[in-house]
C-alpha cells in the first residue's frame, strides 16, 4: 500500500508491504496484479520480497500435489 508519496522523484515514494508491514521503496516491491474477465489489470497487493518469495514456495508446494 502506498505510504507516501514524493512528486518530485517517484522512486522515493514508500510503500508498506500487505502482508508483514515491513516500510519499502518502489524498487524493493513486488507488485500483484490482479483481472477481471474483461478489462485492465489492477494492482492488489504490494509485497516486499520476503513475502513474494514465501508467496512462490507456497505456490509451488500446492502444485506439487
Amino acid at each position: 500500500m502506498l505510504v507516501g508519496l514524493d512528486y518530485l522523484n517517484n522512486t522515493r515514494s514508500t510503500y508498506t508491504c500487505d502482508r508483514c508491514n515491513k516500510t519499502m521503496l518502489i524498487k524493493e516491491r513486488k507488485g500483484i496484479y490482479i483481472t477481471n474477465n474483461v478489462g485492465q489489470p489492477r494492482k492488489k497487493w504490494d509485497l516486499c520480497s520476503t513475502c513474494y518469495k514465501s508467496l512462490e514456495r507456497g505456490i509451488e508446494k500446492g502444485k506439487n500435489k
